[in-house]
């Protein structure tokens, strides 16, 4: 399973991220039929403190996910509080290529809790989110310790 990694001062260089997540199609392993899937990564665990914002975050679907019978889903990016909180729904699906999100920035400063939430929506009756077969979402976010 994915974890958030802290970035090299070089790889933050691009966009000035501080950490990057990496979800995978096989995240979604185990789901059953027209169920959304929450996917937590701990911020807490991974050396950012408590007293920390983020500043920027950035979502890139490297790779649409496709396979099986779902051809159209949205994934939302919030915490605990709320599954939008830095990003509404965005299609991820190879077969809505042209609506795909390549990179896709939010400007909002908000309080960190202890964890980052993907949540992929229900697919649709008779549809499972665990028979993709390809998919990578790369999300990039810069993370400010406020502790002086």
């Amino acid at each position: 399973m994915a974890r958030i990694t802290p970035l090299t001062t070089q790889a933050s260089g691009y966009d000035g991220a501080t950490h990057q997540i990496e979800v995978l199609w096989t995240d979604l392993e185990g789901v059953a039929d027209n169920t959304a899937k929450t996917v937590d990564f701990a911020t807490t665990a991974n050396a950012v403190g408590a007293e920390a914002t983020v500043s920027m975050i950035s979502m890139e679907v490297a790779r649409p996910f496709s396979g099986g019978t779902v051809v159209a889903n949205t994934v939302s990016l919030g915490d605990s509080s709320s599954a939008t909180k830095y990003m509404a729904a965005k299609q991820i699906c190879e077969a809505h290529a042209s609506d795909v999100k390549r990179f896709i920035m939010g400007a909002n400063l908000n309080d960190l809790t202890a964890e980052i939430r993907f949540t992929f929506n229900a697919p649709g009756a008779g549809k499972n989110l665990d028979e993709y077969t390809d998919g990578q979402i790369l999300l990039r976010c810069r993370i400010v310790n406020n502790v002086n």
